[in-house]
């Protein structure tokens, strides 16, 4: 009989079982490879790293050769996880509103609650006018426990700032924090501190001196013998003395961030507490309110020299500056 070109020749069994023994230990085909290798569904395609040889998927899993559970991974500690922190500012105190440039520092006080053992990582930012004019990094700091950090005033820009506590968790999420803080730093400090005057046209600068021959190169201000006396704008003692018969006891500071040098006579002997050399902030204590050296009666006599005092620098008029010092301080 002729074969029907259209049946399929029956197999005996063991055709069958040989078919079925090939098919078993054939190898499979392997995936066909790309430039970024294959990406886990619903998340972004993580680029592969040249020097790391691919490793084959074993299929089935769902994760991608190359290991793409991992770039879920980096993705994740690149960018704050989010949601809300278990953290929150508790406190955030200063130790005053009113400072003075080169003067007290700010310390800043705050307590950031959460669970036992967690940690917060802090910024102290500074604002002046919506603008950062410096931000400090307080790094990792402990819960559940006050924080303190000083922030010196030297640099600072005069005028009213806002001190705001930045904070992240560990995963980096922000951390309720408490209400900005503002403060007012002022350039300069008055003197004297206690009851004053300026004086006659006789205590003004320019005004003349034995009879015309030199002029008066500051302005008397009239106060108390003993009347604490302050430095006017921090900075360096330049010179320290006594002159009998002229300036008395006298001190001269460079100020600091200008080229300016600020002096004070007449003080009371003995009440000097600066030296040459001696760094000295805004405001601090140097002195006391006298009569010592040619004077009539107790008072401070301040000058302003644009530059060195005697030194190729020049005076100035302070009265206007004292005017406006004694304003704010």
């Amino acid at each position: 009989m002729a074969a029907d070109p259209t049946r399929v020749p029956l197999r005996t069994p063991a055709a069958i079982l040989a078919a079925l023994t090939t098919l078993a230990v054939a190898p499979a085909v392997a995936p066909a490879a790309t430039s970024g290798g294959a990406s886990v569904p619903g998340t972004p395609s993580v680029p592969s790293v040249p020097s790391v040889p691919s490793v084959p998927s074993s299929g089935g899993s769902g994760t991608s050769a190359g290991g793409g559970v991992a770039g879920q991974t980096a993705e994740s500690e690149a960018k704050p996880s989010k949601g809300k922190s278990t953290l929150d500012v508790a406190s955030f105190s200063l130790n005053g509103s009113n400072f003075y440039a080169y003067g007290r520092s700010i310390r800043a006080s705050f307590e950031v609650r959460g669970r036992s053992g967690s940690k917060a990582d802090v910024k102290l930012v500074v604002v002046q006018a919506g603008k950062r004019v410096k931000v400090v990094e307080l790094g990792q700091r402990p819960v559940n426990s006050r924080q303190d950090h000083v922030l010196a005033t030297d640099g600072l820009p005069s005028g009213t700032l806002e001190l705001r506590l930045s904070a992240r968790d560990a995963r980096g999420r922000a951390i309720k924090g408490a209400a900005p803080r503002t403060v007012t730093i002022q350039s300069h400090r008055f003197p004297v501190v206690g009851q004053h005057t300026f004086g006659a046209e006789g205590s003004r600068f320019g005004s003349d001196r034995d009879g015309g021959k030199r002029k008066h190169q500051g302005q008397d201000v009239s106060a108390a013998e003993g009347t604490p006396m302050v430095a006017a704008r921090g900075g360096v003692v330049r010179f320290t003395g006594n002159q009998p018969s002229g300036a008395g006891v006298y001190v001269v500071i460079h100020g600091a961030g200008e080229s300016r040098d600020y002096v004070y006579m007449h003080l009371v002997e003995g009440s000097l507490l600066v030296r040459d050399g001696q760094t000295v902030r805004t405001g601090q204590l140097i002195g006391k309110v006298g009569t010592t050296g040619a004077s009539s009666g107790p008072h401070l006599h301040f000058e302003i020299w644009q530059g060195v005092w005697q030194g190729g620098g020049s005076p100035i008029d302070p009265l206007p500056l004292l005017q406006r010092w004694d304003s704010w301080s």
